[in-house]
């Protein structure tokens, strides 16, 4: 039985010559074209979601962070001129 070379690349060891070889040009830019594609279905998918969609995928994340403790209640003191920002524009444009 005919042993697989076994080459260190990019810190990792490979088993196989087809996995550790250097990647070509044409190889590189078969690989950013795949990723264009996979860039452009995401596109249309985004565009043919509904605005309730993606309310509550917005509403998902935002519950999921603030589970994690990554989002924080705002302060009154932050919220204040907040507030009176809209008061104004409220009253400026009735």
């Amino acid at each position: 039985m005919k042993k697989a070379n076994s080459r260190v690349v990019a810190g990792k060891l490979h088993q196989t010559d087809q996995a550790a070889r250097e990647m070509t040009r044409a190889d590189v830019e078969a690989w950013r074209a795949g990723w264009r594609a996979v860039k452009q279905l995401e596109l249309q998918d985004a565009k043919l979601k509904s605005v309730r969609e993606r309310w509550r995928e917005i509403n998902m994340l935002f519950n999921f962070a603030y589970e994690l403790g990554l989002v924080r209640a705002a302060s009154d003191a932050e919220l204040a001129p907040i507030r009176a920002r809209w008061a104004r524009l409220k009253a400026n444009y009735p």
